[in-house]
């Protein structure tokens, strides 16, 4: 039964990613077909148009390679500045901005996914655009972390807030949602408490605390 639920996660997981990307990969293909025509009055547009999706599908690559996958041994300790980085990098072409002041010290490979996966959630409740601000305190159980995305009409989803519930099952799971389920999945493993709260007009916000 295990592997069904693994398989089935992994399947909306791969449908997410995929959805993320088609279309800075269709604009790739774009930008080869205008170049195939030989218009050269279109080649500078062409180059730029490839140039730019390239770069977009290569940061978004490298942000799902560490939130997703098994990016380092599970020993490995990330610095919280490249993590930062590879925010903005996911970030950097939507209406999602990011403040993170600051970038000392570092986390595990756990925290660095778990925190990356919290930025993507805050940035998944801002509609119509934003900022993901982020805040960090140093605690006797590790660091502790304050994500609070703030915009117009920011909101948790309601199928979002099920996906993260103790009582969300795999039938409540779509492509659009199964970001949050995962994130709780980390956090557990983690042996960590993901808390989260859109009790304020326009602002949403996650909090944890990454062991040590």
């Amino acid at each position: 039964m295990a592997v069904l639920i693994d398989l089935k996660i992994t399947e909306l997981i791969c449908s997410r990613l995929c959805h993320d990307l088609i279309s800075p990969v269709n604009a790739i293909k774009h930008g080869i077909e205008l170049l195939e025509d030989g218009d050269l009055g279109l080649r500078d547009e062409a180059f730029g148009l490839v140039g730019r999706s390239g770069d977009m599908v290569s940061r978004r690559l490298t942000f799902y390679r560490l939130a997703f996958g098994f990016a380092g041994s599970a020993e490995a300790i990330h610095g919280l500045a490249a993590v930062r980085d590879l925010a903005e990098g996911y970030l950097q072409d939507g209406k999602v901005r990011l403040d993170w002041p600051g970038g000392d010290g570092t986390v595990s490979r756990g925290g660095a996914r778990l925190l990356l996966n919290m930025i993507q959630l805050g940035a998944d409740c801002l509609p119509s655009g934003g900022t993901v601000s982020l805040q960090f305190g140093d605690l006797e159980e590790g660091l502790g972390v304050a994500i609070v995305a703030f915009g117009n009409k920011a909101r948790l989803r309601d199928d979002l807030k099920l996906a993260m519930s103790p009582e969300a099952t795999l039938d409540d799971l779509t492509a659009r949602n199964v970001q949050g389920y995962f994130a709780q999945r980390l956090a557990e493993d983690l042996a960590v408490s993901l808390e989260i709260s859109d009790s304020d007009a326009d602002e949403v916000r996650l909090a944890a605390v990454l062991p040590a």
